[in-house]
């Protein structure tokens, strides 16, 4: 495992994002892939590399080629920045595993879920709205899909795993899960936290386990998880 800095793996050679707010953001990202992908390239004793982000949400940022500044397809360019830095990195010996990004209601529920667990009455909801969640969701999980490769490349969709019949749950053992709008809790229970990671099939995925296919990366739908009301 190692920490790409503030810059997610799709960007530094050839895929930047325009961050006027950090005017050395895409110089920074650049020196941060170079340096990442020279230590994997001396360390061939790593056998695991994780390359997680909102993969998402950065669809929705200035996302751009280096040498035209095409915008044509922001989802596009994010999968491209990753098919080239996977080719850098891979080796027979080494699993690269991309996680997509965790579904979120994408507005804060956590006073509504705070409301009803104290009893008060009040008139809210901690649904999620799941069709607008696979909307959303579904160019980039199509787009990480393809950059699956036999056993060296495995994408773990939390979509699938934590979206089971399209119904996104918001309660995982009798615990809602989310801090925030697109954010999952960090104080959950352990029995819980082992649930989540269960449904999004993240144990197989980084043992190591035969799989080639993306539906292998993800077990079926944890009993646990139910609905928000």
């Amino acid at each position: 495992f190692f920490l790409y800095r503030a810059c997610p793996a799709a960007f530094g050679d050839g895929i930047h994002r325009d961050f006027p707010g950090l005017p050395d953001y895409r110089e920074s990202c650049a020196s941060s892939r170079k340096a990442a992908v020279g230590m994997l390239r001396q360390r061939t004793d790593i056998d695991l590399v994780v390359l997680s982000a909102a993969w998402t949400s950065l669809g929705y940022t200035d996302v751009v080629a280096d040498d035209d500044g095409r915008q044509t397809d922001k989802v596009l360019l994010l999968r491209d920045g990753l098919r080239s830095l996977v080719k850098e990195i891979k080796s027979p010996d080494r699993r690269i595993a991309i996680i997509g990004q965790v579904p979120g209601p994408g507005m804060d529920l956590t006073s509504c879920a705070a409301m009803r667990e104290s009893g008060m009455l009040r008139r809210c909801s901690t649904e999620m709205n799941s069709e607008q969640v696979f909307r959303i969701w579904s160019p980039m999980v199509t787009a990480l899909t393809s950059l699956v490769q036999d056993n060296t490349v495995v994408f773990v969709d939390p979509l699938k795993g934590m979206c089971p019949d399209r119904h996104c749950a918001t309660y995982i053992n009798g615990e809602f899960i989310y801090r925030d709008g697109s954010h999952i809790r960090r104080n959950l229970r352990s029995e819980t936290d082992d649930a989540i990671a269960r449904m999004m099939g993240l144990y197989p995925a980084l043992a190591g386990q035969a799989q080639n296919r993306l539906s292998a990366a993800n077990t079926a739908p944890s009993p646990t998880a139910g609905k928000s009301n």
